[in-house]
């Protein structure tokens, strides 16, 4: 449970991030992300850059 918080909380971080970048920077950032997260942080960041792009 707390895990699962805190891993929230970094794919929520890095997301933001990741917003803050240009096109081909982003992608790249968004996969060195997701290799650090778990599947599940992943997919948050996933969702966020498509609300952004």
């Amino acid at each position: 449970m707390l895990a699962d918080l805190v891993t929230f909380l970094a794919a929520r971080r890095f997301s933001y991030q990741i917003m803050n970048m240009k096109g081909a920077n982003r992608m790249k950032s968004a996969s060195i992300a997701s290799g650090r997260l778990s599947n599940s942080a992943a997919a948050i960041v996933a969702l966020a850059i498509k609300k952004t792009t």
